[in-house]
């Protein structure tokens, strides 16, 4: 059987959402095993510890940024594949999956800095707005008839 490529675009960005998850689940075991501060929040609270949270709460938003900033980018350049003739519909599909996933990578690299799991999750949260872009930006995308 045969799939629709607008349901094959909808399975990858659940995919990227799955393996999203999977990376949060394990860096939450990880941090669940780790005692005492992150590398960052160490040396911020030992050169000024009123501020350590300010700068904390500076480098979420800068991640949060990048995360929701790259959502309108990345719809309007798989869509521009989608339009494209010369591209793999594979290849879409892949991007797609790794688009909605990515989000576990700002996420994750956010914990890893700062051992805050709780901020590492709202960027990885956006995850589902990747996803929600997906079904609105892409799966009813009609392809131009050439």
């Amino acid at each position: 059987m045969k799939l629709d490529g607008r349901i094959r675009l909808a399975l990858a960005g659940g995919l990227g959402l799955v393996a999203n998850a999977a990376v949060m689940l394990a860096l939450g075991y990880w941090r669940g095993a780790q005692e005492g501060p992150a590398w960052l929040t160490a040396l911020l609270e030992r050169s000024a510890p009123a501020s350590a949270d300010l700068i904390i709460l500076i480098i979420f938003l800068v991640f949060l940024a990048f995360a929701l900033a790259e959502i309108p980018l990345m719809i309007i350049a798989l869509r521009a594949m989608l339009r494209s003739p010369s591209r793999p519909a594979r290849l879409t599909e892949w991007l797609t999956a790794f688009f909605v996933f990515f989000a576990a990578v700002y996420g994750g690299v956010l914990v890893l800095l700062t051992l805050r799991l709780d901020l590492g999750l709202v960027i990885a949260g956006s995850g589902i707005l990747r996803l929600m872009a997906v079904a609105l930006g892409l799966v009813g995308f009609r392809q131009p008839a050439a």
